[in-house]
């Protein structure tokens, strides 16, 4: 198959000028669809990395040519002699100049190229690389003190000024690498052979960029912008990539070293990139400024981002609370926000987000798309089934923003999430928005890929905090994760953080009284057709329809998207589905599950309260409950990371009652007492909606057609 190359393989003196000059890619070349043939690898970092060596083993490998380019480039057809004789010479900066020059002369098609260790601190020669449809690899090693101890070094190393080490050096360097390279391949702790880098190099480069629909017929997908922009796929089946990322266990180890949020993000995120220059796809460094912008301290409320601290024993508290909304839906809605601008860049349609929420959801995607007028969000929720407070985020963003839109529906929340799905497919209707309007629907819930790849960060994060203070003792020991469970988004990214190699035994899916994944997991079957959903005090959770479910099934069955569509198929209409007693005993081995009444959740609050000074809200309570109940009858010695998912603060009336044993009366003073109790502050972001709460709006009935033309008139009027 033959697609459109925006980049030529090699660059006529016309073509590095334009490369140069306007940093903008040369246009209009058909290549064959592979990664390696035909394609320059170019191997680049500091010295001593086995750039060489490794090279020639991968060239070997794929029957391609070997371009040292000291020893072969410069030294044999450049220069016509030794490189440190030039760099004698003219100097470090006259030298680094040469060198690019020399750069923009390589004839090579498809060879394996090993750079010398200055090279990349020319960016516009590095463009040029790139600008050749070259796959440049990053050996990245770990910079740490034992470099120091070889001293200072001469002044024939390219860059190095009075007085520095070599560990100097090469950290000053390290910000040229990180702007130049497609992949990294991380160099661990302990000596790996130049055969075992060239074949992670290898898999790394042959990674598919494709995504596939868990149904089958919804098209390839394409890469993950088209992904993050699609939301849902043709046939109505959820996204995922042809093949995760696995993290082997040196990188693990390197990864645990990062000590800033934002750095494991880059890292967990880039994996999920694959070398694919013909599709303009995102690049590890367009990911790198999005991770450091949204978790930038001033973001969030601590400044670890996701604090890690003991609860009791061997119970830890995964605190995903502190961001704009209080909500762990903040860990992946102030990063998507930036990777669907990313998605439509070169789009001229208008783009709607239409989401459905139990609550946190709609208030976080609204906090992630404020201020982007090209983006319009429309939110739809239960009237009757999110808290107060949860309600009063939604009014003031909407009353404060123009693009921002909260519709109270008549109904509960599977009915708002089915009609998102059932408008998504209606054809006709997505035409007709596209032909009036130019409008085009998109999706910020869990259901879109680009929703639910950030939350797999945090479970990475918290493992390598448990590393950092001493819970576990070497990475590579297990640990288990216990989440309050609804939409099943927020625990399958804990299992795709296990799939990819994270060290995770056990999940732990608590639920409320809604407890339809509680079954599931026990029994292998999906039944709804004899349940209603009831109201609790964790309203996040209170959902019959689990939409990530598909997801699980999908690996489940073995990637059997037949199978899939069949389960999707009988729970429409039949309302239930069973799996087979082999997948059954698959899903047990991955999950423990159980479940909590509104009696316990409550109690469950005091309790913790009174023994450890730390207020839950009613989900982590929750969430708490099915924890001391997997530690009494599976697990007591495994260190448990337990996700708190939102703040006290978004139910007051639930806590206030659970620590009082009273109904609310005065707000203001409940509130008051909550902060005394639990020595913390109403976050400021939830204090500045309360003026919201009492204010009315109209609510929508529960109707498909109702609803469309709700959503068509906010299109028209924006």
């Amino acid at each position: 198959m033959l697609r459109r190359l925006c980049v030529p393989r090699t660059l006529t003196p016309r073509c590095v000028r334009h490369c140069v000059l306007t940093d903008k890619p040369h246009i209009g070349v058909d290549i064959e669809e592979d990664h390696v043939e035909n394609r320059n690898i170019v191997f680049l970092g500091p010295p001593g990395t086995g750039k060489t060596t490794v090279g020639k083993v991968l060239a070997k490998k794929l029957d391609k040519e070997h371009y040292d380019i000291d020893d072969h480039h410069y030294e044999q057809v450049l220069w016509k002699r030794l490189v440190s004789d030039v760099l004698t010479e003219l100097g470090s900066d006259k030298f680094m100049l040469a060198e690019a020059q020399g750069m923009w002369k390589i004839d090579k098609d498809d060879a394996v190229i090993s750079l010398t260790g200055s090279n990349p601190l020319n960016e516009r020669a590095m463009r040029v690389l790139k600008g050749m449809g070259c796959c440049l690899v990053y050996l990245d090693p770990h910079l740490g003190k034992e470099i120091d101890e070889r001293g200072a070094v001469n002044d024939r190393i390219v860059g190095i000024k009075p007085g520095m080490t070599l560990l100097d050096v090469l950290k000053w360097r390290t910000q040229f690498y990180e702007k130049a390279y497609h992949i990294r391949i991380p160099l661990g702790f302990e000596q790996r052979t130049p055969e075992e880098i060239a074949e992670e190099t290898l898999a790394k480069i042959n990674q598919s960029p494709w995504y596939k629909s868990t149904r089958g017929d919804g098209g390839r997908g394409d890469d993950l912008l088209y992904t993050i922009r699609q939301g849902l796929a043709n046939d109505g089946g959820l996204f995922l990539p042809h093949h995760l990322p696995t993290i082997q266990q040196h990188v693990l180890e390197r990864w645990a070293t990062l000590d800033k949020y934002s750095e494991v993000a880059r890292r967990v995120l880039e994996s999920f990139c694959a070398f694919s220059p013909y599709l303009h796809g995102i690049t590890p460094q367009e990911f790198s400024q999005m991770a450091t912008h949204a978790y930038s301290k001033k973001r969030w409320s601590s400044p670890d981002v996701v604090p890690v601290t003991n609860l009791e024993g061997k119970q830890w508290l995964l605190d995903l609370t502190c961001g704009p909304t209080a909500a762990f839906k903040d860990l992946a809605l102030q990063i998507f926000p930036k990777l669907f601008s990313r998605s439509i860049l070169t789009e001229t349609k208008q783009y709607t987000i239409l989401t459905a929420t139990s609550g946190d959801t709609g208030s976080a995607t609204m906090a992630g798309f404020m201020g982007q007028q090209h983006i319009q969000v429309i939110i739809l929720y239960p009237s009757k089934g999110v808290s107060p407070l949860q309600e009063a985020q939604m009014r003031y963003l909407d009353e404060n923003n123009s693009n921002l839109h909260a519709i109270p529906v008549d109904g509960d929340f599977d009915f708002c999430q089915s009609t998102v799905k059932k408008i998504f497919n209606d054809t006709a209707f997505g035409e007709q928005l596209q032909t009036e309007h130019n409008a085009v629907l998109s999706s910020a819930n869990s259901i879109n890929w680009g929703r639910l790849v950030p939350q797999i960060v945090y479970y990475f994060w918290g493992y390598f905090r448990l590393f950092q203070q001493g819970a576990i003792d070497k990475i590579g020991d297990p640990i288990n994760v216990c989440v309050p469970t609804g939409n099943f988004g927020n625990i399958l990214a804990a299992y795709l953080a296990k799939k990819m190699g994270l060290p995770i035994n056990k999940m732990v899916s608590a639920s409320n009284v809604n407890n339809v994944l509680t079954d599931f997991i026990q029994t292998g079957v999906y039944d709804i057709s004899q349940r209603n959903l009831t109201t609790t005090s964790s309203p996040s959770i209170d959902i019959l329809r689990s939409s990530n479910v598909e997801r699980l099934l999908y690996y489940l069955s073995g990637e059997d998207p037949a199978y899939v569509s069949a389960c999707m198929n009988d729970l429409q209409t039949k309302h239930k589905f069973e799996i087979t007693g082999a997948m059954k005993a698959a899903l047990q081995e991955e999950f423990y599950s159980s479940w909590c009444t509104e009696e316990d959740c409550h109690k469950t609050i005091k309790e913790v309260l009174q023994a450890t000074g730390k207020l839950l809200d009613p989900h982590t309570a929750v969430a708490k409950f099915v924890a001391d109940k997997f530690t009494k009858e599976e697990d007591s010695a495994t260190p448990l990371l337990i996700a708190a998912t939102a703040h006290w603060g978004k139910f007051p009336e639930p806590v206030y009652q659970a620590v009082t044993g009273n109904k609310v009366g005065d707000f203001d003073a409940a509130i008051a007492t909550l902060e005394e109790k639990s020595g913390e502050k109403l976050p400021q972001t939830l204090r500045a909606s309360l003026g919201s709460r009492q204010n009315k709006v109209e609510v929508v009935e529960a109707s498909v057609d109702t609803i469309k033309k709700v959503v068509e008139g906010l299109i028209s009027d924006h």
